[in-house]
């Protein structure tokens, strides 16, 4: 067997292994053993992600197929591993990569059935599905990959499936009316105007610059106002002598009416809709997103303001972000280091269109210290103050010191919560007290049922630093955990590393993050990702 397929294989193989032997033959690092299996593929089976991501730095082939006509993605599609999406991803990254490799082994599936038919790991299949995956080609039996995931049963499988365009486009009616209502204002202000609306100029002052789009009425297919009541009184007429003379309004004009009269129905809509039950999305709030989103357009330094991502920006505005930090005696030095490091910029992306009195919320595990809306520079200064020491009490004290203030305590009084929240958990290691942390959880599911809030109304997100292998295990309990699937969403991989990664491309950075904290409003949230009434909310 060739060196690095045997070093792949037990796990040993290192960057310096790598130079050594393509030093002298460039061609090792693709180099089969008798079936046909190079070092990537192996290390796709063994589920090696550090030895797939070195092997494709140093030119190792994705497309390569063993005797049996597999591919790596075929390899890693079909194998259980904590790192299975993580390395599809790394797959999917390389040149040239086919998505839809398959062969008469394989019985014509793609990578993307085999994960449905295989591991059903849903952030596997949103990876292949990001990257292009065909929904519509057809196994040697005739089946798709829809087929297969509605013969699994598995409800989570069939909603990954969904491309993210599908998925944006089935949000709950006020959050695509808020998205339609800014991107069609955004559209008219780079219209050339020829009369002012006050209401705009007021908002944006700035001289619009001529582009080529289509209509907007062509693309966001949204509602055109109603045609004024009969019978509706006349204005008081006004004196000849104020009269200005009438000119004739031009279709950029015209649009501008439709959509300021868009805008006045944003509230008319929450009320109609189930985002009334929370109080603090009024109209100012909706008009500064309107108002910082035209900002974070603007801004050529980020791409965190380019059309792809806007709904993205506006799904995470709606959402209140507390972060419940790390802060056990294992997450000393640069783990903590890298804690802080995230949660400042993960600030930075969740506070860019909110209104500048709001924030996140910052918690730890161990100290007492509580901060309330904080933006970056707070969320820095913030978290020097505190010390990781002692071990990982994760359940208790998320329920005592975030869900208890935040959530049970204002329902038992009868309170509406202000915003839907997004709990995001960070932690190292598996908790000292897991039957706890997923009591906590239930805890709130049933308390938001009691009180008959949106079962999207609070979504947890637990991220991992570092790779503990219990906390591995760990998350993937609660992945697997029915009764919490419909409320937590878990990373498929380690924060620290991937962070660390992107540190040096501030722009792919914020991207990843704000995918990162997305997510699980996407896959939790079932009344803004799918649509649909998955929880019925009944009034008094």
């Amino acid at each position: 067997m060739a060196l690095l397929n045997l070093l792949t294989t037990n796990g040993l193989l290192t960057q310096n292994d790598i130079d050594r032997e393509t030093a002298s033959c460039p061609s090792a690092v693709n180099e089969p053993n008798a079936n046909g299996i190079t070092p990537l593929l192996m290390a796709c089976v063994k589920g090696h992600l550090d030895t797939v991501t070195r092997l494709l730095a140093s030119g190792a082939d994705p497309n390569h197929q063993d005797n049996n006509g597999c591919t790596a993605l075929s390899l890693a599609a079909r194998t259980h591993s904590p790192n299975q999406a993580a390395i599809i991803r790394a797959l999917l990254a390389a040149p040239q990569a086919e998505v839809d490799a398959t062969c008469p082994h394989l019985k014509g599936n793609t990578p993307l059935m085999n994960v449905v038919q295989q591991t059903r790991d849903v952030d596997s299949i949103a990876e292949l599905v990001k990257s292009g995956a065909s929904l519509t080609v057809r196994n040697r039996l005739g089946q798709t990959a829809e087929d297969l995931a509605r013969e699994s049963g598995d409800a989570r499988v069939l909603a990954a499936l969904r491309p993210q365009t599908d998925k944006q486009a089935l949000l709950a009616t006020v959050i695509w009316h808020i998205v339609s209502v800014v991107q069609m204002v955004l559209y008219i202000l780079n219209q050339p105007l020829k009369s002012g609306v006050r209401l705009l100029s007021d908002w944006y002052g700035f001289t619009p610059q001529q582009v080529s789009e289509p209509h907007y009425s062509e693309v966001m297919h949204c509602p055109q106002p109603k045609e004024k009541p009969e019978g509706e009184p006349a204005p008081p007429q006004k004196h000849k002598d104020d009269e200005v003379p009438a000119t004739p309004k031009t279709p950029s004009e015209i649009d501008e009416e439709k959509i300021l009269e868009q805008l006045a129905n944003i509230g008319r809509h929450i009320e109609n809709s189930q985002m009334s039950k929370f109080t603090g999305l009024g109209d100012d709030f909706l008009a500064t997103l309107a108002k910082n989103t035209k900002e974070l357009r603007e801004d050529l330094g980020t791409d965190l303001g380019k059309p792809q991502n806007l709904p993205d920006m506006f799904n995470l505005a709606l959402y209140k972000p507390v972060i419940y930090c790390d802060d056990s005696g294992s997450m000393q030095g640069d783990r903590y280091d890298d804690q802080k490091a995230m949660v400042g910029r993960i600030a930075r992306v969740a506070t860019r269109i909110i209104p500048e009195h709001m924030g996140i919320d910052l918690r730890f595990i161990n100290a007492k210290a509580a901060f309330t809306d904080c933006r970056e520079d707070q969320i820095l200064k913030s978290m020097t103050t505190v010390t990781p020491r002692g071990t990982t009490p994760l359940g208790k004290n998320l329920k005592e010191r975030v869900l208890n203030p935040l959530i049970h305590n204002p329902l038992e009084r009868g309170e509406s919560l202000k915003r839907p929240y997004l709990i995001s958990i960070i932690t190292d290691g598996r908790p000292d007290d897991q039957e706890l942390f997923i009591n906590a959880l239930q805890d709130c599911k049933y308390a938001l049922e009691a009180a008959e809030c949106p079962e999207y109304s609070v979504v947890f997100l637990i991220s991992q630093i570092g790779d503990d292998t219990a906390a591995k295990r760990f998350m993937k309990s609660l992945q697997n955990d029915e009764t919490l699937r419909e409320i937590i969403h878990c990373t498929s991989t380690s924060l620290d590393s991937t962070f660390r990664n992107l540190r040096d491309n501030e722009r792919a950075l914020e991207v990843w993050l704000l995918k990162t904290l997305v997510d699980p409003i996407y896959r939790c949230g079932h009344d803004f990702a799918r649509g649909t009434a998955t929880h019925t909310v009944t009034d008094g």
